[in-house]
C-alpha cells in the first residue's frame, strides 16, 4: 500500500533548513558576526557590552557644540556620530528585548540561539526571493528545474517539495556557511534578493517596491547602492523617454525618504545628528581607514572571491554565462533581464575590486544574480545529455527521482552537494573553540555562584585543592576580537563601573574579565601588535612580578586621546605623546586565575630565562586546566590562531601548596 505524498510550501521548507543551518552554526567566522551585531544589540538592550569604535565618536574629532558646527559636519562627513546604522543590529535588538520581557534572557542558550534563529528566518526569504526571481528571468520550466526535489523517506512514501530555482541556493556551500550569521552583509544580502525580485521586467509598476528593498540595504551598507547604480542606468537606457523622467522621480522620491529615516534613525541612536552612509564613506573610503583591516590584490575577488562563493557550482556557473552571451538560443522567458543582471555583477565586482580592503562576504549580495546562471546550466546540460534509469550508476540511482523533479543528473547533483560537507565542516566545527571557551567561562563562573561560591576558597583546608577550580577574573591574551563577548556571557557583574573607561565603555577593557583588544584605525600599532611583538616581553614589562593570589580587577588602559570627545589642549598633547610612543597606551594587567591563550602562544619565545611563554607561565604557578579543541590539528588561516584554544589556571608552586608559592615562582620568573 502507497502512502500519499507530503508537499511542502517553499517557504517551509527553506525556513526549516534554515532552523537547522542555524544550530548547526555553532563555529566562528568573522568577528562583526558579534562585535558589530551582537554586541551592540546586547549594549543597546540590556545596558552593558563592548562598542567598538565604529560605534562611538568619530576617531579624528570631538562632538561639536554649535548648531552651524553641527550642520558643517553633517554635511561634510555625514556628522560626527558613529560610522554604523543601527538598522542591521535591530532585528537582534528586538529579539534580545523580547526574551528580556519574557523572562527569558538568564537562559543563556536563549540568549545565543534566538538571534540564530531570526537569522534563519531572513535567509530563508531571500532563498524563496531567489526562487520568485528565477521564475521571473528564467521563466516556468527552468524554474521547474529545481522545484520539485523529492527527498525518499521511504520507498513508498516520497516527500515531494516544490522547490523551483530553490535547490540552488539551499545547496549553495556560502549560504549554507554565511546566511544565518548575523553579519550585515548576509542581511544585505536578503534585502537586495527581494530588491531584484521586483526589479521591473518589462512592467514598471513594481519599481517603487524594487527601490524601497534596494534603499534598507544600502543604509545597512553603503556599498549596495553600486549594485543599483548600475541596474538603474541600465533600466534607464531602455526605457522609453516618457518613462525615464518618471523612473528619475520615483527614484528621487524613495531616495530622500530614505536619507530622511536613515538620519532619523542614526541621529536617535547615536544621540548626535549623523548620517551614517556618508560617515561610513567618509571613513572606510575617503580616508582609507578600512586599510588597517588588511589590503588585498586587485585580482581577490576573481581568484578568491568568486571561487569561494561558488566552490562546486563555479563551472555551471561559467557555463551558464556563456549560454546566456552565445548566439544559441534557448527558452529563457527574459534573456535581456538575464544579460542586465549578469553586467550588475560584473560591473559590481570590478568596483568592489577598484577598493582596496576586500573580504569574500562583501560579494554575499550578488550571489543571487550568480545563481540564476547555475540553474540555466543545470537544466541546459541535463537537457542536451538526456539520461535513462538504465544508463544512471548503481551507486546514483537514489538520486534519480531527485534529478526527475529538478530536471538535472544525479551526476551533478553529486557535485552540487559536495560543497556542503566542507560547509558543515567549517560552519559547525572550524574555529568551534573559540565560542566554547566563553561559554564555558560563563557557565563555570554561574556555578561557582549557584554553590556560594562568593566565598575565599584560597584558604587553607580540603577547599585548597579546589581553588584551580574557581574562575575568579579571566584574561583573554588572544588577537582583538578572536571571541564573542557579553552577547555570550550575559554576565554584568563581570564589568566594570559603567563610565570607568572611555566613553563610559569599560567592557573588556579591565575587570574581572578583559581581553587585549584593537585600538581605531587611526592608529597605526594596536594593543595586540604590541603583545606579539614579544609576548614573552609583554607578560614580562605589563604584568606585576608576582601573582596576587585574591585575583584583584585589571585596571583600565589611560583613555584613548583619538576618542576623547570634548576638545583640549591636553586631548591633542595625548595625542601627540601617544605617536610618540609608538601608540601604546600603558596597557597594563592584573595577574588573573585563569588565562586564554591559543596554543601557538605558548610555542613562542620566552625571552631570556626562558625556552617558551609555555615556560615562563609555568614559572608564574600556571598550568594547562582545559584544551578546546579548534580545527583539524589545530590548524588556522591565522598563524597567531592555531594550536588550539587553552585555559590556563594559577595554581602556586607545586599544585597548591599554599598562596605564597605562586609569589615565589613569579619572583623567581621574574629575576
Amino acid at each position: 500500500m502507497r502512502c500519499p505524498s507530503l508537499i511542502l510550501s517553499p517557504p517551509v521548507l527553506a525556513l526549516s533548513l534554515r532552523f537547522v543551518n542555524a544550530l548547526l552554526s555553532r563555529a566562528f567566522f568573522q568577528p562583526d558576526e558579534y562585535w558589530q551585531s551582537l554586541e551592540i544589540a546586547h549594549a543597546w538592550v540590556f545596558g552593558y557590552g563592548w562598542r567598538s569604535w565604529e560605534w562611538r565618536a568619530r576617531p579624528s574629532g570631538e562632538r561639536c557644540t554649535r548648531t552651524w558646527e553641527t550642520l558643517r559636519a553633517l554635511v561634510r562627513e555625514g556628522g560626527r556620530g558613529g560610522i554604523r546604522s543601527p538598522l542591521g543590529v535591530i532585528p537582534t535588538a528586538v529579539v534580545y528585548e523580547g526574551l528580556r520581557r519574557l523572562g527569558m534572557d538568564e537562559s543563556e542558550e536563549w540568549l545565543i540561539i534566538a538571534p540564530r534563529l531570526m537569522q534563519a528566518c531572513i535567509a530563508a526569504s531571500a532563498d524563496v526571493a531567489v526562487k520568485q526571481l528565477a521564475e521571473r528571468v528564467l521563466g516556468p520550466e527552468y524554474s521547474n528545474a529545481a522545484v520539485h526535489i523529492i527527498f525518499v523517506t521511504r520507498p513508498m512514501c516520497p516527500l515531494t517539495v516544490p522547490l523551483e530555482q530553490l535547490f540552488v541556493s539551499l545547496t549553495s556551500f556560502f549560504n549554507v556557511f554565511a546566511a544565518t550569521r548575523t553579519l550585515s552583509n548576509s542581511t544585505e544580502a536578503a534585502l537586495t534578493a527581494w530588491a531584484l525580485r521586483w526589479w521591473p521586467r518589462p512592467a514598471s509598476s513594481s519599481l517603487t517596491i524594487a527601490l524601497s528593498f534596494a534603499a534598507l540595504a544600502t543604509i545597512l551598507r553603503p556599498s549596495n547602492a553600486i549594485i543599483w547604480l548600475f541596474l538603474g542606468l541600465q533600466h534607464i537606457y531602455r526605457s522609453a523617454p516618457p518613462r525615464r523622467r518618471e523612473i528619475l522621480y520615483q527614484a528621487l522620491f524613495v531616495g530622500f525618504l530614505a536619507c530622511l529615516f536613515s538620519l532619523a534613525l542614526d541621529t536617535a541612536f547615536h544621540s548626535t545628528p549623523t548620517f551614517t552612509p556618508l560617515r561610513f564613506l567618509s571613513t572606510n573610503v575617503f580616508h582609507s581607514i578600512s586599510l588597517f583591516y588588511g589590503q588585498n590584490s586587485w585580482h581577490f575577488y576573481l581568484s578568491q572571491g568568486l571561487p569561494l562563493l561558488l566552490v562546486t557550482q563555479l563551472p555551471f556557473f561559467l557555463h551558464g554565462v556563456t549560454r546566456t552571451y552565445s548566439r544559441e538560443r534557448g527558452a529563457v522567458r527574459n534573456r535581456e533581464a538575464l544579460k542586465e543582471l549578469g553586467k550588475t555583477a560584473a560591473a559590481t565586482l570590478a568596483a568592489y575590486s577598484l577598493l582596496s580592503h576586500k573580504e569574500w562576504r562583501f560579494l554575499h549580495p550578488v550571489l543571487p544574480i550568480l545563481h540564476l546562471f547555475v540553474a540555466l546550466s543545470l537544466v541546459v546540460l541535463a537537457r542536451s545529455s538526456p539520461a535513462s534509469s538504465s544508463s544512471t550508476p548503481t551507486i546514483l540511482r537514489p538520486l534519480a527521482p531527485l534529478a526527475r523533479g529538478t530536471r538535472t543528473s544525479p551526476a551533478h547533483i553529486v557535485i552540487l552537494l559536495v560543497s556542503l560537507l566542507p560547509a558543515v565542516y567549517l560552519t559547525a566545527f572550524h574555529t568551534k573553540g573559540q565560542n566554547d571557551v566563553v561559554r564555558w567561562v560563563r557557565d563555570e563562573m554561574r556555578a561557582q555562584r549557584a554553590r556560594g561560591g562568593g566565598r575565599n576558597e584560597n584558604e587553607g583546608g580540603g577547599e585548597e585543592r579546589e581553588r584551580v577550580r574557581r574562575v575568579r577574573t579571566v584574561g583573554f591574551v588572544m588577537p582583538c576580537h578572536s571571541t564573542p563577548w557579553q552577547a555570550f556571557m550575559h554576565a554584568p557583574e563581570l564589568e566594570l563601573a559603567w563610565g570607568e573607561g572611555e566613553e563610559g565603555n569599560a567592557s573588556g577593557q579591565g575587570g574581572k574579565v578583559w581581553f587585549t583588544g584593537g585600538q581605531p584605525p587611526s592608529l597605526y600599532l594596536d594593543q595586540t601588535d604590541h603583545l606579539y611583538a614579544s609576548p614573552s616581553r609583554y607578560f614580562l614589562a605589563r604584568f606585576p612580578p608576582a601573582v596576587d593570589p585574591s585575583f584583584p580587577p585589571s585596571p583600565v588602559p589611560d583613555p584613548d586621546p583619538y576618542l576623547l570627545r570634548q576638545p583640549s589642549p591636553a586631548a591633542l598633547a595625548a595625542r601627540r605623546a601617544l605617536a610618540s610612543r609608538r601608540f601604546d597606551r600603558g596597557w597594563t594587567h592584573a595577574w588573573p586565575s585563569h588565562l586564554v591563550v591559543f596554543g601557538a602562544l605558548l610555542e613562542d619565545d620566552g625571552g631570556e630565562h626562558y625556552t617558551t611563554v609555555s615556560e615562563l607561565l609555568e614559572g608564574k604557578g600556571y598550568v594547562v586546566e582545559k584544551r578546546f579543541w579548534n580545527g583539524v590539528g589545530g590548524w588556522h588561516e591565522d598563524e597567531r590562531r592555531r594550536g588550539g584554544v587553552v585555559v590556563l589556571s594559577w595554581r602556586g608552586e607545586g599544585e597548591g601548596e599554599g598562596g605564597d608559592g605562586g609569589e615565589r615562582s613569579a619572583a623567581r620568573g621574574a629575576e
